[in-house]
């Protein structure tokens, strides 16, 4: 009788989770010079 093989467990192709938080971008286009700081402080508070 001949022997019958076993095959490798695969691994998994789900995909993981992720490990860590994604980071906040934040991107502002603006033109005047008065109000760029507004923009950016208010973001920054919050």
């Amino acid at each position: 009788m001949a022997k019958t093989r076993k095959l490798p467990k695969t691994p998994l192709l789900a995909r993981r989770k992720p490990q860590r938080e994604p980071k906040l971008k934040l991107i502002v286009v603006c033109e005047g010079e008065k109000t760029e700081p507004k923009y950016l402080n208010d973001f920054a508070i919050k």
